[in-house]
């Protein structure tokens, strides 16, 4: 039987971007949390109000969220099959 190895760079950068906008809806309240964190902190402001603030557009352009959702997904690779 012949194995086959798949790894995270061999994917086309379209679906990349698919699974890590996936990853980050999935964990969307994880990153929001963050996210109000990060935003209350610079404009001096409480987290809560921060968190109701964030839409999902936010969550999917923060490089951040993007950057460690891709480390999130590229620990599951390299996948055999």
């Amino acid at each position: 039987m012949r194995q086959f190895k798949l790894e995270w760079e061999e994917l086309p950068e379209e679906l990349k971007e698919e699974k890590i906008d996936y990853f980050i809806r999935q964990n969307s309240e994880d990153y929001k949390s963050d996210l109000a964190t990060q935003r209350a902190e610079e404009n001096e402001t409480d987290q809560e109000t921060e968190f109701y603030n964030i839409r999902e557009e936010d969550l999917l352009e923060d490089e951040d969220a993007r950057e460690d959702a891709e480390n999130c997904i590229r620990a599951h690779f390299p996948i055999y099959f």
